[in-house]
């Protein structure tokens, strides 16, 4: 019901001070009295840095958030190391893809922006 465009309309004015207050609450808290991040923050923080939608980062497995608890992915030194640790896994699993591999090579042979007059 909440996705409806003219609900939003009609909540959006309670929703933006519902936000105002949070943020405020977190810049009072977290960065001004300097206190420990709660674990809303913590997830908050997470899924910032993951670059999650509130939905996406919502449907995650229970496991998975736990994970990212565990691992401490709302500090950016520790969500920077496993971000490159990630790249690198991906990267190694496309090297080892049979299917880029074809690609690769039909790249190399035939080129990706060759245009000729039978097109």
């Amino acid at each position: 019901m909440y996705n409806i465009l003219w609900v939003q309309l009609f909540t959006w004015p309670y929703n933006q001070l519902l936000n105002l207050k949070w943020f405020s609450l977190y810049f009072v808290n977290h960065v001004v009295l300097k206190k420990p991040l709660g674990k809303e923050e913590k997830l908050y923080k997470i899924r910032k840095n993951l670059k999650m939608t509130e939905s996406q980062f919502r449907y995650l497995e229970q496991s998975q958030i736990n994970e990212y608890m565990d691992l401490k992915l709302w500090e950016k030194d520790t969500f920077e190391d496993y971000k490159k640790e990630k790249e690198e896994e991906q990267k190694l699993a496309m090297a080892n893809n049979a299917k880029l591999k074809k690609y690769r090579r039909w790249v190399k042979n035939h080129g990706v922006g060759r245009m000729t007059f039978e097109d």
